[in-house]
């Protein structure tokens, strides 16, 4: 367990905190999330909504994730992320890098269009198709891929 230690903590006011305690004393941010890291000035912290870490060849196998329900392989190279808890709109940003061996490490990830597959489907609150690729843009499996969203 982590604990968080904080001095000089500025919140709203009482009547319209900032920072909320549940019951359990996990904190929430009713605002922006906002810091100050070296650069002079506090901005917005714009954080990682979900990401996944799969083997994309053979049976689809999730490594490790956030807030990530499930993959589904649309076909060579395609696949949908189903997430857990949903955007509040399709406005959102995906990153992403896949290695199929160690002669073709310039791989990447691409969001893709529904002419890739009959099951592609457009980026929704819920969930997102990408395609992987070799650094010839051939869609193909990948035995690493990870992908990031972020909004």
């Amino acid at each position: 367990m982590s604990t968080l230690k904080a001095t000089n903590l500025q919140h709203g006011s009482a009547a319209s905190p900032n920072i909320v305690l549940d019951s359990s004393g996990n904190a929430s941010v009713a605002n922006d999330l906002k810091f100050n890291s070296g650069y002079g000035s506090s901005a917005t912290a714009y954080g990682c909504r979900a990401w996944v870490n799969f083997n994309g060849t053979g049976t689809v196998a999730i490594r490790a994730s956030g807030n990530v329900t499930s993959i589904t392989d649309l076909g060579v190279g395609i696949f949908k992320v189903n997430l857990t808890t949903a955007l509040p709109d399709a406005s959102y940003a995906i990153s992403g890098f896949c290695e199929n061996n160690a002669s073709d490490r310039n791989n990447l990830v691409a969001c893709t269009n529904t002419s890739d597959s009959a099951s592609v489907t457009a980026m929704a609150a819920g969930s997102f198709c990408f395609k992987t690729m070799t650094s010839a843009a051939t869609a193909v499996d990948q035995a690493s891929t990870t992908v990031a969203v972020f909004r």
